[in-house]
């Protein structure tokens, strides 16, 4: 769900039902390294508004 337009950025909330209540914090850290890992594959950079270069990004 794309819950806001920031002057910089897109907010998004992301919804999921886990029986494992006692685990959470490791299904959090999982579900955010398969983003982060699936971004990365298709190249999409996650940026912060102060970002201002990506050292290693090869030149067209």
């Amino acid at each position: 769900m794309q819950k806001k337009l920031d002057n910089f950025y897109v907010v998004y909330e992301l919804n999921a039902y886990t029986s494992a209540v006692t685990q959470m914090f490791s299904v959090y850290s999982e579900m955010h390294k398969n983003i982060l890992i699936c971004f990365n594959r298709e190249g999409i950079d996650i940026l912060s508004p102060h970002y201002e270069n990506r050292p290693n990004k090869k030149k067209d």
